[in-house]
């Protein structure tokens, strides 16, 4: 989850080598101000507390940033992102 809501790329794309990712697929709510904590899954991953936080503050996660970029496929409630394109992409890339 951590990397998944991170703000830094390079923690983003050391998760992608270390576990040999391929695609990420994100849902499109999961970006959103209240979606941690209401998800049932997330608690059993991880607290949400801090996820939330970083959420409420505006903070922007690398994978919301580089979605536009690295996706491959979408529909309404999903984004399928290239691991590939994201481990190339520099911290400029996800600048936005």
């Amino acid at each position: 989850m951590r990397a998944q809501y991170s703000s830094r790329l390079d923690e983003v794309q050391e998760f992608i080598r270390k576990h040999h990712v391929d695609l990420w697929i994100v849902d499109r709510r999961s970006f959103q101000p209240g979606f941690p904590s209401h998800a049932f899954w997330f608690k059993d991953v991880a607290s949400t507390a801090a996820i939330e936080q970083s959420l409420q503050s505006g903070e922007r996660p690398v994978l919301r940033r580089l979605a536009p970029r690295c996706k491959v496929w979408e529909d309404e409630k999903s984004i399928v992102l290239d691991a590939h394109a994201i481990e190339r992409s520099t911290a400029s890339d996800g600048k936005q």
